[in-house]
């Protein structure tokens, strides 16, 4: 996950903005003073102009820091204006095990993750941005008791028109510890209630996404878990359907015994049933590394016990190959 090491932050992911359209054109984007540039999202606007969002590595007297990146394109590719979003008290931290770092809900763009403040604890935060970049809101979201850090990691619009967030509360000190986290809020970001999840022992999982049911405003998450015992685990795909106050009604996982694996999406099917995406592990390895497989299940959200099928036979196993 996002690693903490002394002082300092591993730093993912050193990509360019890219970005192809169907007009054909491409651009690589290095956003004045900033060392990384890496897109996580692209939208376009009704004028037909976009919306590239991401995160950047910027730098004030020698200290290195992450902030969120707005940039406004014309149709064709060339930028409009840039506006940056964090500094070093208050860092937006980059989290490259999670696929959706953005979110185009009506006529406004949401960002949920954490950041590292001032005090060096990790914060969650929820932020609001209209279609020009501008922050309409920003909530924070800290640990009650502040002995663990609250990193979100995914967002759903719920079925009342506020948000639900997961991801995971952190305990540094104890390991494995890190129990699955959803916070409710109103239309406003503001919070309503939230959820600590545990499990058996080892009592580590996380929650990357979460859906909430139209019809029996069941939530479902996905993400990864630990199977085994105090001193010995390994890392499998997690399920986790909770009912409308975020209490665990069921918890699974479809990997086989020795396999492993992990789920980082899900969507909703025309039938009413779940597609979840990831990866499982293949019994081979290449050096000291295992192999992995693309992972596909389909559920359905009142018997997630039971597959409606799971395939994970796409193209070859590899050091890489995952669906996101």
């Amino acid at each position: 996950m996002i690693r903490k090491i002394g002082k300092y932050y591993l730093l993912l992911q050193l990509l360019t903005f890219t970005f192809f359209a169907q007009n054909g054109f491409k651009r690589q984007y290095y956003l004045p003073g900033s060392l990384n540039n890496t897109a996580k999202a692209v939208f376009e606007k009704n004028n037909g102009d976009l919306l590239l969002c991401g995160i950047v590595v910027d730098s004030l007297n020698g200290n290195y820091f992450n902030r969120l990146a707005i940039v406004g394109l014309n149709n064709t590719g060339q930028i409009q204006w840039v506006k940056k979003y964090g500094n070093l008290n208050f860092e937006y931290l980059d989290n490259s095990f999670i696929t959706k770092w953005f979110y185009k809900i009506d006529d406004y763009i949401y960002h949920t993750g954490c950041v590292r403040d001032s005090n060096n604890k990790y914060i969650g935060v929820l932020v609001k941005f209209n279609l020009d970049g501008d922050t309409v809101w920003q909530k924070v979201y800290r640990d009650i008791d502040t002995l663990e850090d609250v990193i979100p990691q995914g967002l759903c619009k719920s079925v009342d028109g506020g948000f639900l967030i997961t991801g995971f509360f952190q305990n540094w000190s104890s390991n494995p510890y890190r129990k699955c986290l959803i916070i409710k809020t109103d239309k406003d970001g503001n919070e309503l209630w939230r959820k600590k999840i545990g499990k058996s022992i080892p009592d580590t999982q996380d929650g990357k996404q979460i859906i909430q049911d139209s019809l029996t405003k069941k939530m479902l998450i996905v993400g990864y878990q630990y199977i085994g015992n105090s001193v010995s685990w390994t890392a499998f795909d997690n399920i986790l359907v909770c009912d409308s106050l975020g209490n665990k009604i069921s918890q699974h996982s479809h990997c086989g015994t020795f396999e492993g694996g992990v789920l980082v999406d899900l969507t909703k099917t025309s039938d009413s049933n779940y597609i979840l995406v990831g990866q499982s592990t293949y019994p081979q390895t290449y050096g000291s590394f295992n192999l992995t497989q693309s992972l596909v299940l389909k559920i359905n959200i009142n018997t997630p016990g039971q597959l409606v099928w799971r395939k994970n036979n796409f193209d070859t196993p590899s050091l890489v190959n995952i669906f996101t």
